[in-house]
């Protein structure tokens, strides 16, 4: 089955709602600073208040985000390897065969990097390149620890669906610049997010969601944690500390996430 038939499926429900949201929010800030800003000239040229300024305050975050993400491009070229047909081949088939799956129309540049032993990995871009960056914890439960390829795979599958869906454009990051403000809103629209890179990561690389425990019990142990165990000791998980914890993470808590990927029709709770 090709994405276009099963893109619908793939996508969280609250993703696409609130995008358009957050155009909005962009949109009446940027409205509502211009109309501030003309009655203040129209009434008082001479007594512009600081709320008429609002307009302008857009020009340097659009700078400010842009030196952000050109800094972090420089920053992993300068700091990485980067994997391609003669570094890491077998990686690199797996992110040429997901991009096309994914029909981006081209392959990302992805960069391995030494972070500490962190268990992590992005998607971002600066101007027209898209790219991932990959710790080299993980590069580690494939080469050396479980030659485990299909968890590298899912993380792989989750990283190229946040390009497939421009979360990580310069376009989408002014667009949410102004609802990114609001910090339970802004954990929010994140968590629907990563539910769909998961949805899309099962679809490319299902033999590797159970690898998603990577992130809960790290890369020595995670092969040897019984997942049905994990999610019916998860149903414990309740009360406000963990509700509240949840609803400023910008990741699902872990359980949920889990849950999602193995339960039949659970797209994923958001609260």
């Amino acid at each position: 089955m090709n994405y276009k038939m099963k893109e619908k499926s793939l996508i969280h429900s609250w993703e696409k709602p609130m995008r358009f949201i957050n155009i909005m929010i962009f949109i009446i800030a940027l409205l509502g600073g211009t109309a501030f800003l003309i009655m203040s000239l129209m009434s008082d040229p001479e007594n512009i208040t600081d709320e008429s300024l609002t307009v302008f305050m857009i020009f340097p975050l659009i700078v400010m985000i842009f030196v952000t993400m050109g800094r972090q491009y420089g920053k992993s070229r300068a700091n990485s390897v980067e994997i391609n047909e003669k570094q890491f081949p077998e990686v690199y088939e797996i992110v040429k065969e997901f991009s096309e799956k994914l029909e981006l129309g081209y392959v990302p540049e992805v960069y391995l990097t030494q972070a500490g032993g962190a268990i992590n990995a992005f998607a971002t871009s600066f101007l027209s390149k898209k790219y991932i960056s990959i710790n080299s914890a993980i590069f580690e439960i494939a080469y050396l620890e479980h030659k485990d390829m299909d968890t590298v795979s899912f993380i792989i599958g989750h990283e190229l669906a946040h390009i497939k869906r421009n979360h990580v454009t310069f376009k989408t990051a002014i667009l949410e610049s102004v609802a990114r403000m609001i910090p339970i809103w802004r954990s929010a629209q994140s968590r629907a997010k990563e539910y769909t890179c998961d949805r899309h990561a099962a679809w490319l690389a299902p033999e590797g969601k159970k690898g998603l425990i990577l992130l809960a019990t790290g890369k020595h142990m995670y092969k040897h944690v019984d997942i049905e165990a994990y999610l019916e000791q998860s149903k414990h998980y309740k009360g406000f500390f963990f509700w509240l914890y949840n609803l400023l993470a910008s990741h699902p808590a872990g359980p949920k996430r889990m849950r999602a990927l193995l339960e039949e029709g659970n797209e994923g709770e958001m609260f």
